[in-house]
């Protein structure tokens, strides 16, 4: 495999793509030692490009936006093996993010059934969580707290944008 650049997230993005660089171009197979492909997403009325970068352990979504701009509007990591504030990564528990003593913004999506966490000084890096112990109306209510959340739960992707 090539260089693959840093491990490390940064808040805008990769150490090699971030948000609002120009989107890979279609059709590019391989990207800093790891492959892709082309992927489209639809939701409700929209339709837009993705192209998904291949690590040993799982995947990163690079993503257009709604317009089609041709320039980077989301990454969604999912894999373990790129790690946000040096440490965080996908697997990782809810617990583990507590012991970091930091602030969370917390929210409820509804459409995917996850937990949305946000640090007060790192906004545009989400963490999806998955709760593990509560069932989803739960957290149909707000605010939502720390406390609410189960310490077992996992991350399950990490969103920057």
């Amino acid at each position: 495999m090539g260089c693959t650049g840093s491990k490390n997230l940064r808040d805008n993005g990769l150490s090699y793509l971030k948000l609002g660089d120009p989107m890979p171009r279609e059709g590019t197979v391989l990207l800093k030692g790891h492959s892709v492909r082309d992927t489209m997403f639809h939701e409700q009325d929209f339709i837009w490009r993705a192209s998904v970068i291949k690590y040993g352990k799982g995947r990163v979504y690079v993503e257009d936006d709604f317009l089609q701009t041709g320039k980077v509007n989301r990454i969604r990591i999912q894999t373990p093996e790129l790690r946000a504030q040096k440490l965080i990564h996908v697997g990782m528990t809810f617990g583990d993010l507590q012991a970091m003593d930091e602030t969370w913004d917390i929210a409820w999506l509804e459409d995917y059934q996850l937990l949305d966490i946000i640090s007060i000084d790192h906004p545009s890096v989400h963490y999806l969580i998955r709760e593990k112990e509560k069932p989803a109306v739960y957290f149909n209510k707000t605010p939502i707290l720390k406390t609410d959340i189960s310490p077992a739960s996992t991350i399950v992707a990490i969103v920057i944008m």
